[in-house]
């Protein structure tokens, strides 16, 4: 895996001749002087294996992006009306953000207390004096070692600093079967980026999150019983491969009330990511509702006592 964080591309434009120097990180971009788009070829060719093509169109994106906000239902009315008449201003974009994909194999060992459930039934009167059986659930507990295989493949670690945590993992569900092998033809006329993140970091997060989706693997789908308590596991992760893949992501800004809020919209399949600013006014009605109801459900108990 390379790096290309120190990476800057110099060249000239085909169009007009102009000397033209792309930012760091940055692959494709337009020329200051006639617009026309470039793309640096060598270094888009030496760092990235695949690019995944928009599949929705700008105006696609912002209708998904407004029919997400109008359905907010904490987001203020005004802001939720100027989104159904499609009236709120946005600045959109669409953005080939560099993900790496990677494919990595588990081996672990892990120690647990299994419970295996049993049921006796047991008499017991009831209020109105007859007696009933009732079938009480017990559980018996054993100790267990073992050991376990696991392989992931098609695992997302965002490259970009530009995204935040939270939002590479809700926007990374690609379907990498739409990816094809690099083409500076696809990266035309799109911002795409190169990693802002050194391999090592994103290294580093990927066995994170791989140990954590292995354990969650153990628990769920390995350890027998109907139930379990005081699980450890010594899971070690090694990095089978590992590929740089642009994936297509639309990145919007709007503001409302003088705040200035960001929303992405899934290139591939239009799902809108993203918070929109909360009506305080419908919090507040909300919560003096729910005060009343329960007033008035307190005040119902008593006279019914």
């Amino acid at each position: 895996m390379n790096d290309a964080e120190t990476l800057r591309s110099t060249g000239q434009c085909s169009s007009c001749g102009a000397i033209i120097e792309l930012p760091s990180q940055q692959v494709s971009g337009a020329c200051s002087y006639c617009a026309s788009q470039l793309v640096d070829v060598e270094r888009g060719d030496t760092h990235i294996d695949r690019v995944a093509p928009f599949r929705v169109p700008r105006e696609a994106a912002l209708d998904r992006l407004r029919q997400h906000l109008a359905k907010r239902l904490w987001a203020p009315s005004a802001l939720r009306r100027l989104a159904a008449q499609g009236a709120i201003e946005t600045r959109m974009h669409g953005m080939l953000v560099p993900f790496y994909v990677y494919a990595a194999q588990c081996r672990s060992t892990y120690r647990a207390r299994i419970g295996v459930h049993w049921y006796r039934k047991k008499t017991v009167k009831g209020k109105d004096g007859k007696t009933r059986e009732k079938r009480i659930q017990e559980t018996e507990w054993f100790p267990l070692q073992g050991s376990a295989v696991g392989q992931f493949h098609g695992h997302f670690e965002c490259a970009s600093r530009g995204l935040t945590a939270a939002e590479s993992a809700a926007i990374r569900d690609f379907d990498l079967g739409r990816a094809v092998a690099f083409d500076p033809h696809l990266l035309a006329g799109w911002h795409a980026e190169l990693p802002s993140r050194t391999s090592a970091v994103v290294d580093r997060q990927a066995v994170g999150h791989i140990r954590k989706l292995e354990m969650s693997r153990i628990k769920d789908h390995i350890l027998p019983g109907d139930t379990h308590r005081g699980v450890q596991a010594d899971i070690n992760v090694e990095l089978l491969g590992v590929q740089l893949i642009l994936l297509p992501v639309w990145i919007t800004t709007y503001v409302y009330g003088g705040e200035v809020f960001r929303m992405l919209v899934h290139g591939q399949n239009g799902t809108c990511i993203g918070r929109a600013p909360v009506s305080r006014a419908k919090v507040v009605g909300a919560a003096m509702l729910v005060a009343t109801l329960g007033v008035a459900m307190l005040y119902l108990w008593g006279v019914l006592r």
